[in-house]
This record gives C-alpha cells, sequence and structure tokens, in this order.
C-alpha cells in the first residue's frame, strides 16, 4: 500500500525528531533531496486538488443566486477539504525542509570548526 503525503511527512518529521543526535550532514542532504521531491510531488497535487475546488464552486455557482452562499456551500464540500488540507501539509513541509537546511548548515559549521582548531 502507498503511503500518502501526510503520513510520508509525518513519519519523516517523526524520524528526524527522534534521531537528531545521530543525524550527519550526509544524511541530512539526503533526506533534504526526498523532501524537495515531495515538495514538488505536492505542489502538483495541490495544483489538481484546486482545480476541483474550483469546478465544484463553480456547479455550485450556477445553482446560488448568491455568490457568497455559494462559497460557503463550497467550502463544506469534501474537494475545499483536501485542497485546504493539501496546502496546509504544504506549509508543515517547507518548514520542515526549512528546518533541515538550518540544521545541516550548523552541523557542517561544527565540523568545520572542530577541523580548524
Amino acid at each position: 500500500m502507498e503511503k500518502s503525503i501526510r503520513e510520508i511527512i509525518s513519519e519523516t518529521s517523526d524520524e528526524l525528531r527522534k534521531n537528531i543526535d545521530l543525524l550527519d550532514p550526509i544524511t541530512g542532504a539526503k533526506k533534504l533531496v526526498e523532501l524537495s521531491s515531495l515538495f514538488s510531488s505536492l505542489n502538483r497535487y495541490i495544483a489538481e486538488a484546486e482545480g476541483k475546488y474550483k469546478e465544484r464552486l463553480k456547479e455550485i455557482r450556477e445553482t446560488e443566486t448568491s455568490a457568497t452562499n455559494a462559497k460557503i456551500k463550497a467550502e463544506a464540500t469534501q474537494e475545499y477539504k483536501l485542497w485546504i488540507g493539501a496546502k496546509y501539509e504544504k506549509e508543515a513541509l517547507l518548514e520542515l525542509i526549512r528546518s533541515l537546511k538550518y540544521f545541516n548548515r550548523a552541523v557542517s559549521e561544527d565540523i568545520l570548526n572542530q577541523r580548524n582548531q
């Protein structure tokens, strides 16, 4: 069974948090490549989900007299929930990538400082 993007982000986050003391720059760099690839896939998914949501919004708008009511009804659909959920996952993934970059930079600088002493 293939894992969802949400599961992969959660597992990677847990793995990094539990093994942070064992993480070296090479492993960190590999994780960054994996996460960057996942980020790209997530962006594609978000674009598709947004398109489906907008199609649904358009359908609802055609039956509603008020644009506000149409938007409220559209935001209660599964299409909206999938789209907005993916956007939040993107934010979490982006923060994980940033944190890992910062960590890798700090560890690399520490290794260089130790060599220069």
